[in-house]
């Protein structure tokens, strides 16, 4: 039984419908101020889960939230793709001309710098998270604007100026579910590892997935702190569990690297 759900932010957060969606409308929510405290409330509970943003169609990665996976002792368990619209809003209807400041959360305003560009008078507030932007325009003047969830909107009782200010309309975000104990099945595995000084090691360590024919999803470097020119790959790949010997993968792969961890084993989301 599942004793707690630990998600970003407040209700109307994209984190909170993440959240709600694997709590399938139980009680046992709980909004938290960072993901480093989600990682860390979740190691402590065998029982409870966190919900995690890891990656977006526009922004990219979440660099973040994969430097705590390698760092923490939580494994990916699920993973499911969000549709995202983020609108702009405010406490009352008004022209975007008179808006001079706009709080969210940073993420948010990574995946809109068109808007931004095309209005630089707005200055950009970050926040913790989207949904607590909505909240603080109670006690804010009318220049300020918030973006976040049409949700958080009618939460609030404020009203939408604009909606989907993303640069692309089509977008969306993987949410992952983390938890302490690592799944034994699924057709999708993360792992992390950094490279033995071997001529070809990459090559080498990723010569597996070409010979079994496996699907890599993602491939991405991040850099070492105090190593100069050493990195940790982070590698998202899906096996056909009747085909394909993990184990025999993963014993291949230690060849020819260092500190190889597997994040995580659960099912692909699918999505439209």
């Amino acid at each position: 039984m599942i004793n707690k759900i630990f998600y970003l932010g407040i209700p109307g957060s994209n984190s909170f419908l993440a959240a709600t969606n694997v709590a399938q409308n139980s009680g046992n929510l709980q909004g938290l101020g960072s993901f480093a405290e989600i990682v860390k409330k979740t190691e402590k509970d065998v029982r409870s889960l966190g919900i995690l943003p890891i990656e977006n169609s526009l922004s990219g990665s979440i660099f973040e939230v994969f430097d705590l996976l390698a760092k923490s002792n939580v494994s990916i368990r699920a993973e499911q793709i969000i549709s995202i619209n983020h609108a702009l809003m405010g406490r009352e209807e008004t022209f975007i001309n008179k808006i001079r400041h706009c709080l969210s959360h940073p993420e948010v305003f990574r995946q809109c710098r068109q808007f931004f560009l095309k209005h630089p008078e707005i200055e950009i507030v970050a926040v913790s998270d989207s949904a607590s932007a909505a909240k603080m325009l109670k006690d804010s003047g009318p220049e300020f604007a918030a973006i976040a969830n049409p949700i958080a909107a009618s939460a609030h009782n404020l009203k939408i100026i604009k909606e989907h200010l993303e640069d692309r309309r089509r977008n969306y975000s993987r949410f992952i579910t983390i938890g302490r104990k690592l799944r034994r099945k699924g057709n999708k595995i993360s792992l992390t590892f950094n490279l033995r000084h071997i001529p070809g090691s990459l090559y080498k360590a990723l010569s597996p997935f070409a010979r079994l024919g496996l699907n890599i999803t993602k491939i991405e470097s991040r850099p070492i702190p105090g190593k100069l020119w050493e990195y940790l790959f982070y590698v998202d790949f899906e096996i056909n569990e009747k085909k394909h010997n993990f184990r025999d993968i993963i014993r291949e792969m230690k060849k020819y690297t260092k500190n190889l961890k597997v994040l995580g084993r659960y099912e692909a989301s699918k999505f439209n």
